[in-house]
């Protein structure tokens, strides 16, 4: 989970059992650059790794949920850059919004809101249709957030 102040990485097994945990600085592209958000990225999961006692080669799959990750050109961006660290055998990235779309609610119909540095919103129904209301900055709307909170200071 790369946002914009941190970055929490969780190794578990195939039940859910945690293995490890890391912890690294912002992972969005869009603030401190892409080599910085890598490198939180990339360290958070690698404290993780270590504290599991495994090795990077023994990560069946892995799930980025990132801020930042809002418009195609993001993901034409933020992929190659994923496959570059190398962290998993198989990898998905996605908003962050949506991890906590699916970590909120095990129903079919959801909705969330996250309320962080910025502001998202996504919704799922019965159907697995999906709805991301992306949070662009200040001047598309994004008000209330952490970051709205220091444009108005």
């Amino acid at each position: 989970d790369g946002g914009n102040s941190k970055t929490l990485a969780v190794l578990a097994d195939a039940r859910g059992t945690v293995l490890g945990i890391g912890l690294g600085g912002g992972g969005n592209h869009q603030g401190p650059g892409m080599k910085n958000a890598m490198a939180e990225i990339s360290g958070a999961a690698l404290t993780a790794i270590r504290a599991a006692g495994k090795r990077r080669d023994e990560i069946d799959a892995a799930f980025y949920a990132l801020a930042g990750a809002d418009l195609p050109e993001d993901f034409a961006i933020i992929r190659p850059e994923l496959a570059a660290l190398g962290l998993a055998r198989r990898w998905e990235v996605d908003n962050d919004t949506m991890a906590g779309l699916r970590a909120g609610s095990s129903s079919p119909d959801a909705v969330v809101a996250v309320v962080g540095s910025g502001n998202n919103a996504a919704g799922r129904n019965a159907a697995g249709e999906t709805i991301r209301l992306p949070g662009l900055g200040w001047i598309s709307g994004d008000w209330g957030g952490g970051s709205a909170l220091a444009q108005e200071a």
